[in-house]
């Protein structure tokens, strides 16, 4: 590698520090490059507004459309639950039933053949909806228990095959087969059903439907939690957050993506009301909430702030790039621009400056010595 000589090294430097004194000693030269920068500036500003806006619009379509997604599992539910309300309607309207529930028998036997008959007609209305895949009859004049598929006549086999875990057999039978309940929801409870654990929520209705202080019988729906998750699961796929349904005693309905706890956290929380539609930040969380107007459940999505933002960080890597390169190369146009424009001053400095009768002429600035 050739070596460069010292004497160019030392112009070259020469140039540069020469290049530094006239920007400290030069009024006229800050003045330029001050006013270079603050034009500068401007566009920088313009961008940094434009990057809030973004980032508010960013989170305006993320609200809307968590609350629309919200809102279409709402609906879904909803309309299920209705067509199990429509469900126990029929089956109140169904005379093999109703013979059923009002028909005695000696002890020890039973009506088997109208037990098949019921079992047959209404075997076919639980296809109608995915929620009524387990559903069961107690016919309390005769002890037994009817599904669409058989029929239990010791109440306690039943039992043992779908027993709540927080019930045992005389609380399940007394709060739930013989207790009078109109459109009664249990809400979520792990349940182990065939030896397998899994939350349900209990729909529980009397028959007849005009049963208030005693009934011949009930219709019990198991609704597995699985079902209600299905419906919440676009909301937390989408924005890898998590959502919940409560009723309006505050008791949960379903959850995905968080427990019980988290739940309770939240319910507890002062800023945080969920009573309406509305959006609000709590704790780096996104939360998102509406309410039912047919059954007064609240239904809750969360969205960590975090991946909220993912999207508005695009942008803002854009904006912080474009905005760094900006301000490399328009410092370096000012200092260019400045230099350029002082050069024809300071020559016209350095005439006059050499005549003997000038020399000690002063000023604050460089053109007061001209004009001077």
């Amino acid at each position: 590698m050739a070596l460069v000589p010292f004497q160019t090294i030392w112009r070259k430097e020469g140039v540069l520090m020469n290049f530094v004194n006239r920007i400290k000693n030069s009024s006229i030269f800050r003045k330029f490059l001050v006013s270079y920068l603050l034009l500068l500036f401007l566009p920088l500003l313009t961008g940094t507004i434009a990057y809030r806006i973004s980032l508010e619009m960013i989170k305006n379509s993320s609200e809307e459309a968590s609350l629309m997604l919200l809102n279409q599992s709402k609906m879904i539910l909803e309309r299920r639950m209705q067509e199990i309300e429509g469900f126990t309607r029929q089956l109140s309207m169904n005379q093999d039933l109703l013979s059923l529930l009002s028909s005695q028998t000696p002890d020890g036997s039973y009506d088997v053949y109208n037990m098949w008959k019921t079992l047959k007609s209404i075997s076919a209305l639980s296809y109608t909806n995915n929620f009524l895949e387990h559903f069961y009859i107690y016919l309390k004049n005769h002890d037994v228990i009817l599904t669409p598929s058989t029929t239990f006549t010791r109440p306690q086999d039943f039992y043992d095959l779908n027993l709540y875990k927080d019930l045992d057999f005389r609380e399940w039978k007394d709060q739930i087969l013989l207790d009078v309940h109109h459109r009664e929801l249990i809400p979520l409870k792990p349940m182990i059903r065939y030896s397998e654990e899994r939350g349900v929520v209990t729909y529980v209705q009397s028959l007849p439907l005009d049963s208030f202080k005693q009934s011949q019988g009930t219709v019990v729906i198991l609704i597995d939690e699985a079902k209600i998750r299905q419906l919440l699961e676009p909301i937390a796929e989408q924005y890898e957050g998590w959502a919940y349904i409560t009723d309006e005693d505050g008791r949960t309905i379903g959850m995905l993506g968080i427990d019980e706890t988290g739940i309770e956290r939240y319910r507890n929380e002062e800023r945080f009301d969920s009573s309406s539609a509305r959006s609000q930040m709590v704790d780096d969380t996104f939360l998102i909430s509406t309410r039912s107007a047919y059954y007064g459940w609240h239904y809750v999505v969360g969205i960590p702030k975090e991946v909220l933002l993912d999207k508005a960080r695009v942008i803002q890597n854009i904006t912080c790039r474009i905005a760094a390169y900006t301000l490399l190369a328009g410092v370096l146009m000012a200092l260019f621009l400045s230099y350029r424009n002082i050069v024809p001053v300071h020559k016209l400095l350095g005439i006059f400056r050499e005549h003997p009768n000038l020399a000690a002429c002063g000023g604050k600035n460089e053109y007061d010595f001209l004009h001077g």
